[in-house]
């Protein structure tokens, strides 16, 4: 059973077993806290109303998924600050803060909650809401925290007036950060006054250190031959040959010089990609485009280029690597610019790439009608809208793939109508149509229209029963009349013209859209054609009736389509004595379940198949009684 199913199985046991009683409320909550089954769980926390016992849920039930659930329930503003300020599960403290909006609750969390990390979500709470902080919690967070990245954020938190405090702080990450980057960054943040004092952490690290670059970055730190964090963080990422040491440092690089020589000449292929994301000027970029042998740094320079001018030099050098070209070409805004690269540039995926970002109409038919790649007059035609110049591509191409994607852009109803009426496409014409949906237009091209396909096919999308009746009675062509039949509704009507239509299509169309089931009987009574009878008895749905021609019907045709649509044991059995065709007999048997019945077919019955048959279905009646689950 679905867990779901068996949570509100549960559910319901526990209201009816208990009630809702006080005495009921304190028996869920236990239960709700102990319980081992995961489903007893979760519906007792179901049951459960009353706060202060979903409290004491969410802050000590012995597994994690009860105490979230009752966290999810709790409503009330108060009980949840408590449990965001004091639960010891962290998720729950999440769910809780989640559900508080009021500002008061926010500060009050943010400055007294035990946890530090739900200080700082109540912070970025209030600022995501531009409510001001107080200085005070970020004092907190910074002297007290045990994870260094949470005391850093902090600090960068601190304003003027506590600036002692955050040099006292980044003083003790530098000489007793928990790894080199944290002691370095913190050394580097240092005012000068300050950083007499981590001078021994200092050189401890450039004695100790594993990574060679790290100890020659702290030693140049220590002898006042790097000044600057930006300076220490450059000698590591330029000298070092642990992967994993660059990345950290090339992190916290800003400056564009070195980043720039990081790219053009470090070791490691992933310190070139994570220096090139970090530079802004767009002639270093794009001089990493025309000359960096990686195509991967190219398109990552690229992609952070916006000027227009040089984005256009760099799809004009027919010397870049063409995906290079096509994210220039993506980045381009300039109107004249790609229209220029779309009508003129040899390559066809950039005029393919620059047509699909033109808006210029006039450009766009050009490029549909004369450019001489499939694809390209393919995309100009998708992104064409002035009606126009679309019936102007449509009046002068012949190509289907450019046609069709035209008549697709059309919105116009007298522009589409003419097409449908005008055009020498038969396939065009009908797609036309399909657009259509003014019904005064499909009216008249049902019976105005030049050629026989678009009549029909407006015909078919006609729902006005007054016209649909003239049409399905007295129009000469049978197929429109058979169009008409589509939408028409009135089964009275339906049913006169599958009793008087001469043509077949036309009454087996009738016959198909009856659905009243008293006209369907009378028809079917009364129609000599076993076939249109056929087609009838497969919409009745009523039992005695279908049972009813399964017993009388002369045609093995008509009384087959009774069968399909019965589940009566009663008839089935009668029809697999009974019935003279054995194929009727056989479809009988399949749809039994007596197997005393089945068992004297297989010894009795004539006919090898029907006996054969009967033998399958008994083997198919063990096999599922054996595979049922025991009764409970």
């Amino acid at each position: 059973m679905p867990i779901k199913l068996y949570v509100v199985a549960m559910t319901l046991t526990l209201v009816v077993g208990w009630g809702l009683t006080a005495r009921g409320d304190a028996s869920l909550a236990e239960r709700a806290k102990t319980a081992r089954l995961l489903a007893h769980r979760h519906a007792a926390v179901a049951v459960l109303s009353d706060e202060s016992l979903l409290s004491d849920v969410a802050r000590s039930g012995e597994f994690w998924d009860a105490r979230e659930a009752a966290a999810k329930k709790l409503t009330d503003p108060a009980t949840l600050a408590d449990v965001a300020m004091t639960a010891s599960d962290a998720e729950v403290r999440s769910i809780a803060l989640e559900k508080l909006d009021d500002p008061e609750t926010l500060q009050e969390i943010a400055a007294l909650a035990k946890s530090l990390h739900t200080r700082r979500a109540a912070v970025e709470k209030l600022e995501s809401r531009q409510q001001p902080v107080s200085q005070p919690v970020f004092v907190e967070i910074a002297r007290q925290g045990q994870e260094w990245p949470l005391r850093l954020w902090a600090v960068a938190k601190l304003d003027e007036r506590h600036r002692e405090v955050s040099q006292e702080v980044l003083a003790e990450l530098a000489r007793s950060g928990e790894d080199w980057s944290t002691r370095l960054w913190a050394a580097g943040a240092l005012d000068a006054p300050h950083r007499a004092a981590v001078d021994a952490a200092m050189a401890d690290l450039a004695t100790h250190a594993k990574d060679a670059a790290v100890r020659r970055a702290a030693a140049g730190w220590t002898d006042g031959k790097l000044t600057t964090v930006s300076d220490v963080l450059a000698e590591i990422a330029t000298h070092s040959k642990n992967l994993a040491v660059c990345l950290a440092a090339v992190e916290h690089v800003t400056d564009q010089a070195v980043l720039t020589g990081l790219v053009k000449k470090h070791l490691f292929s992933e310190v070139q990609r994570a220096a090139v994301e970090k530079i802004d000027d767009p002639a270093t970029l794009i001089g990493f485009v025309k000359t960096n042998t990686s195509a991967e740094i190219r398109l990552r320079a690229v992609r952070k280029v916006d000027d227009q001018t040089l984005l256009a030099e760099t799809v004009r050098d027919r010397g870049n690597f063409w995906l290079v070209r096509l994210e220039a070409i993506g980045r381009l805004t300039d109107p004249s610019l790609l229209a220029d690269f779309a009508r003129n540039d040899r390559d066809v995926g950039v005029r393919k790439a620059a047509t699909e970002k033109v808006t210029d109409q006039a450009v766009l038919a050009h490029l549909a009608m004369h450019d001489e790649n499939l694809s390209v007059r393919c995309a100009a035609a998708e992104h064409l809208t002035d009606q126009s110049l679309l019936l102007d591509v449509i009046r002068n191409h012949n190509e289907w793939s450019v046609l069709s994607r035209a008549v697709k852009r059309l919105t116009d109803p007298a522009s589409i109508a003419h097409v449908a009426q005008t055009h020498d496409d038969a396939k065009l014409r009908e797609e036309a149509v399909k657009r259509l949906t003014d019904q005064a237009t499909l009216l008249d091209l049902a019976t105005n229209g030049t050629h026989r396909d678009a009549r029909l096919a407006a015909a078919e999308r006609v729902t006005d029963q007054a016209a649909l009746v003239e049409f399905a009675k007295k129009h000469d062509d049978w197929a429109m009349r058979r169009a008409a039949l589509t939408n028409l509704t009135n089964q009275a009507m339906l049913s006169e013209i599958a009793r008087t239509e001469k043509n077949y299509e036309v009454r087996k169309a009738a016959v198909a859209a009856l659905t009243d089931q008293s006209l369907l009987l009378e028809f079917t009574r009364a129609h000599e054609s076993p076939a249109i009878r056929r087609e009838a008895v497969q919409k009745l749905t009523t039992p005695a009736v279908l049972a009813n021609f399964l017993r009388t019907d002369k045609d093995s045709g008509v009384r087959m389509a009774a069968l399909d649509n019965l589940t009566d044991q009663t008839v089935l059995s009668e029809v697999a004595r009974n019935d003279p065709d054995s194929g009727i007999r056989k479809a009988a048997v399949r749809k039994l379940t007596d197997q005393t019945l089945l068992s004297a077919i297989v010894q009795s019955d004539r006919a090898p198949d029907v006996r054969r048959a009967a033998t399958l279905r008994l083997e198919e009646l063990t096999w599922r009684q054996q595979q049922a689950p025991p009764p409970r």
